[in-house]
């Protein structure tokens, strides 16, 4: 699917964002786009496109500008990868690109793909910028499309998340998180979920998801929803995704080890590890378990072996001091 503007971006699919100089309105200049998504589907490339050229853009509509650069950020967040193919002369300088590039290269320097062809002119800093951030920079559409292709050729993995409570504005004030408003905390997970969860892969959600209609927007193959207390409060949860599987219980299997996945951190069971959410921020671990949502890793979900690795540093490796409680000095 190519989504163009200024339609809904949803139903996504492993989105790819075309970020570079586009033509202007009525100009006859080639988008490169074009060869972009030939080269990526030669290379066995299936996902989705989002496509910033907008041949309709109304210059007569004073809040058309508003529109297509509110379309822009959520294809942004929206994309799992973004590919910046910077194909820059005096015609076309790629003013707008400079900034998404510099904004997108310090936020989700793994997320994003860089061309920038021989002839393209003032891309000296640019290409600086990639290098301090060991991000490669390709002078070909065929090694873009290679890359692209490869980032979503891995195997199907495991993660786990909580409490995202999409579109809470509650969450939002309660939890100290750092947005403006709602739409820029939902679109800052969605750009870390899609930057980390391909379409094929399992999410283990232990509750409190938030509005359901932020599904559509999201990568997985598989979600388990483990009901959190909102959940609960919810007569009849009715979620239309088949994608989405809600249960009140959830065992996982680790290294043939089954471990507990619980919303609230009643872990009293020493004999068990456990993984939960519901206190958002507040406290990574306890002595037999994980906090695993959302506010305790970046705002983004972490895979299994994240889990791995604190599960075995909790249970070997912590001293006393990260658990016990303070009792003042006598």
């Amino acid at each position: 699917m190519i989504h163009t503007p200024l339609n809904n971006i949803e139903n996504i699919k492993d989105a790819v964002f075309l970020a570079g100089p586009c033509p202007r309105t009525n100009q006859d200049w080639e988008d490169w786009r074009t060869k972009m998504v030939n080269e990526l589907e030669k290379h066995g490339f299936s996902g989705d496109i989002i496509n910033p050229t907008n041949p309709n853009y109304d210059t007569n509509d004073n809040d058309y500008y508003n529109k297509q650069c509110t379309w822009e950020t959520t294809g942004l967040n929206t994309a799992s990868c973004i590919v910046f193919w910077i194909d820059r002369n005096d015609e076309h300088p790629a003013l707008t690109t400079n900034i998404e590039f510099g904004i997108w290269s310090d936020r989700c320097p793994k997320g994003i793909v860089v061309g920038v062809p021989p002839e393209s002119e003032h891309c000296g800093y640019i290409k600086w910028v990639c290098e301090k951030k060991g991000i490669p920079v390709y002078e070909t559409m065929q090694e873009v499309a290679q890359k692209v292709v490869s980032r979503f050729n891995r195997l199907k993995e495991r993660f786990f998340t909580s409490d995202t409570h999409f579109g809470s504005d509650r969450h939002l004030e309660l939890s100290k998180r750092p947005f403006a408003n709602t739409f820029e905390m939902d679109m800052q997970f969605i750009s870390n979920w899609n930057k980390t969860v391909n379409s094929n892969d399992v999410v283990y959600h232990l509750g409190d998801f938030g509005d359901f209609k932020t599904l559509k927007k999201l990568n997985f193959g598989v979600m388990f929803l483990l009901t959190g207390n909102y959940e609960r409060d919810i007569k009849e949860i009715k979620i239309d995704d088949p994608r989405v599987i809600v249960t009140n219980k959830l065992n996982v299997n680790i290294d043939d080890e089954y471990v507990s996945c619980v919303h609230e951190p009643l872990c009293d069971d020493n004999s068990n590890f456990f993984l939960y959410g519901h206190i958002h921020e507040k406290g990574l671990v306890k002595r037999n378990g994980l906090n695993v949502g959302i506010d305790a890793h970046n705002y983004t979900p972490i895979d299994i072996n994240t889990i791995k690795f604190y599960k075995n540093a909790i249970l070997n490796h912590y001293d006393e001091n990260v658990f016990t409680d303070w009792v003042g000095i006598k």
